[in-house]
């Protein structure tokens, strides 16, 4: 059978199985570029990866920074390197410890979370560590204040009020505590002392008080010798207002202490004063009666006890028989003063001669003519006022009312008193003429010329 020619022009083709190279190729190409996608990721990946770590670094490292900054912040209470070692330091040392750790906890916290919690947490251990270094330079100073001051033999123990802590507070002593906020405390006998309750109410001698006597005794003294008068109500009045201006504590310590101003006083038992002090010499029934039997206070205190001092509603009667006491001695030292102004007023006989009121007069003008006019001046009394006596002075003198006066002038021939000088005694216008003290006057007696009677 014939073929046409349009069925051997369709004839089929030989079949290759060659490797397909632009397809290999193609794939390759595909390959590559979804590796280099690939790789491209990878690095890119890295880099972010990188960055992170850096900068979690960066943040640790300024984290760290800020807490290393507060911590330097928070300084040790640079007070705690001036207790001795052994006391009280590892009380101080807990205590900072403790709150050294709160302290890193709170920064971190603030750190991370921009807490206020956390912040004023912060604070508040700030605070307890300045609080802390207030309280032990408060500690430290007064503790050499008192030791200072016990050295120089100022302090006054009045256990009665509960100042006996002292000795041991100030002495390593007490067992010593710090409070959660830092301030500071000692037990003492079983008893708890917050330091801010009790720092610097220790007792020392009341030298306001001390400083007032000695210089109004010397003044009393002064005054007598001057022979100017002698006023108790004012004497007593300015001591028992300083007394009051020293507060119950002063008071206290007065009663305690002995200030040398009394030391020659001499008691209601013929005994000098001395060393005692005025609670020994309330206590031992020392004093006049006066002070206990309720004349100056009121009250009746009995001698003996003195456990009535201590009690602060009390105050107001030891303040009184203080000022009393102080008066009693100025009083004492006032009349040696005048003792001593007499004693240069007193008539000097010298070769049979009499000085009376800066006057010279002899023996014989002394005899005839004072001792005449001594006796009619001490009988006016029986003679009294409008009659007068003039001395060999020319000085005038009455009776009147019980007491003498001297005559500043006659007119119609009754005698003008003086007003300025007043009423005097006997012995009064016997100083003021100057003749108290002239050979033979005497005046323990009635009659001042004649000691026997």
């Amino acid at each position: 059978m014939a073929v046409s020619g349009n069925v051997a022009g369709t004839a089929k083709r030989g079949v290759s199985y060659a490797p397909n190279q632009a397809l290999i190729k193609g794939q390759r190409d595909v390959a590559q570029s979804a590796a280099a996608a690939d790789m491209a990721g990878s690095v890119a990946f890295a880099e972010n990866f990188t960055s992170a770590i850096v900068k979690g670094i960066q943040e640790q490292e300024k984290r760290d920074a800020i807490r290393e900054a507060y911590l330097d912040d928070l300084k040790n209470p640079q007070n705690m390197r001036k207790i001795e070692d052994g006391y009280n330091k590892q009380a101080i040392t807990e205590f900072l410890n403790k709150n050294k750790d709160e302290y890193a906890k709170a920064v971190d916290c603030y750190t991370r979370t921009k807490d206020r919690g956390c912040k004023e947490q912060i604070e508040e251990i700030k605070f307890r560590f300045s609080n802390l270094n207030t309280q032990l330079d408060l500690y430290l100073n007064d503790k050499k204040s008192y030791l200072d001051t016990y050295e120089k033999g100022q302090i006054i123990d009045i256990p009665e009020v509960g100042d006996g802590k002292y000795a041991y507070l100030y002495t390593n002593k007490g067992e010593f505590s710090i409070e959660e906020n830092g301030d500071i405390g000692f037990t003492i006998d079983g008893e708890y002392n917050k330091y801010n309750d009790v720092v610097g109410k220790w007792n020392v001698d009341n030298n306001i008080y001390m400083t007032h006597v000695m210089k109004s005794s010397f003044n009393s003294k002064l005054n007598g010798q001057k022979g100017l008068e002698f006023n108790r109500d004012i004497e007593k009045n300015a001591t028992s207002a300083v007394l009051k201006g020293t507060g119950y504590d002063g008071v206290w310590a007065a009663t305690r202490s002995d200030f040398g101003f009394d030391d020659d006083y001499i008691l209601p038992n013929g005994k000098k004063a001395g060393k005692l002090t005025f609670e020994a010499m309330f206590t031992n029934g020392m004093l006049a009666d006066k002070y206990y039997d309720g004349s100056l206070t009121g009250t009746s205190y009995k001698k003996g006890d003195n456990s009535w001092f201590w009690d602060k509603k009390n105050s107001k009667d030891l303040t009184n028989l203080l000022a009393e006491y102080s008066t009693d001695v100025n009083q004492s030292m006032h009349e040696q003063g005048l003792q001593s102004f007499n004693a240069k007023r007193r008539p000097q006989t010298k070769r049979g001669s009499v000085v009376i009121g800066g006057s010279q007069f002899n023996m014989q003008t002394y005899n005839d003519n004072f001792v005449p006019y001594i006796n009619k001046v001490a009988k006016l009394k029986d003679n009294p006022f409008p009659s007068y006596e003039k001395s060999p002075t020319g000085v005038g003198v009455t009776f009147k009312d019980g007491k003498y006066y001297v005559v500043d002038s006659i007119k119609n021939g009754v005698p003008i008193l003086d007003k300025n000088l007043g009423p005097m005694s006997l012995e009064d216008f016997a100083k003021y003429e100057g003749w108290n003290n002239a050979p033979g006057v005497n005046f323990t007696k009635e009659d001042p010329l004649n000691p026997n009677k």
